[in-house]
């Protein structure tokens, strides 16, 4: 699909982008080990503009249309020795290609209100600190969670906050951070840190949210929910968004499952070690009152490359 020369003819390959007022242009290049087409999104793109991206391919070189005729003239005598008649013999030395673009790929998008990340995070307002118990998972555990509750002049679309649900995760997404009292002082020594020793493991994927669960935590828009910032929609949409901080249910969870698992390994044992004694005889505390530190960052699509990254801190029962 991306040959450099084929039949003759070598090509060009560019992301164009076009609106009703201009044409923009970017090269591009394709990776067959990665599988991937690469290119730089054009500096010079408007703010909440629909464009419409279309991956082109086009002749390196166009030449002229006979750029293949070979042209030469014979020259005939005549019965007057004063006269001569000149006659054109052309002769077609091969064939071409026409050579016309061809559009691979097209798609249409709006362009955010802000030209980064970053300058978006700038215009998060009207912060509010909520809890709530935990009673809408299917496992409840009455824990309290917490969260950010924000306004935006422009809300995160589905990708930024779902992903495709193909190729690439959320765009967007929150992890809790260390250096609260409740997870340094309470639930590491209590749950985690014996973790891994004698084959006491959990059953979930610590891949998607680690061993401490501190990705047990999402982004979401309160009102307008799945719609994408492209050029169906007419403008972009304002409204609230919360960040949710659910790590204290899958931290009661993950206590409730390892402290089973030791007690069927060290029940009938007489040397316990002094971290399986807390995950026997101890408890978890439901979230102590304090602040509550976490991440926001984005990646982009496809490259999992995060470009941008800003902490923030929930407030539980603290002004």
């Amino acid at each position: 699909l991306f040959k450099p020369e084929s039949d003759g003819t070598r090509w060009d390959y560019i992301a164009r982008f076009k609106t009703s007022t201009g044409i923009a242009e970017s090269p591009v290049t394709y990776s067959i080990n990665e599988a991937m087409v690469n290119f730089n999104i054009p500096g010079t793109l408007g703010n909440s503009v629909v464009y419409e991206m279309t991956i082109v391919k086009k002749p390196s070189y166009t030449g002229t249309i006979d750029r293949n005729l070979e042209r030469g003239n014979v020259v005939i005598t005549t019965a007057n020795a004063n006269d001569s008649l000149s006659v054109a013999q052309n002769q077609l030395t091969g064939t071409i290609t026409a050579q016309t673009e061809t559009n691979l790929h097209g798609l249409s998008f709006r362009t955010s209100m802000y030209s980064t990340f970053s300058e978006k995070l700038n215009s998060l307002s009207g912060w509010k600190n909520q809890s709530s118990n935990d009673t809408k998972h299917a496992d409840t555990t009455k824990m309290r969670l917490l969260y950010n509750k924000i306004t935006l002049n422009e809300t995160f679309d589905k990708y930024e906050t779902d992903g495709n649900g193909v190729a690439f995760g959320s765009l967007i997404f929150a992890e809790a951070q260390r250096g609260t009292p409740w997870i340094d002082a309470h639930v590491f020594p209590q749950v985690y840190e014996f973790y891994g020793n004698a084959g006491i493991i959990l059953n979930r994927n610590t891949n998607v949210l680690g061993v401490f669960p501190s990705k047990a935590m999402v982004v979401y828009n309160t009102g307008e929910k799945n719609f994408l910032l492209n050029g169906t929609e007419s403008s972009t949409k304002k409204g609230d968004v919360y960040i949710g901080y659910y790590v204290p249910h899958y931290i009661y969870t993950d206590f409730s499952e390892l402290r089973n698992k030791a007690a069927s390994l060290y029940l009938d044992k007489s040397e316990v070690p002094p971290q399986v004694q807390l995950l026997l005889k101890g408890s978890i505390d439901n979230v102590w009152r304090g602040s509550y530190p976490y991440k926001i960052s984005y990646r982009l699509p496809g490259l999992n490359i995060i470009t941008t990254s800003r902490e923030y801190i929930i407030n539980y029962g603290v002004d």
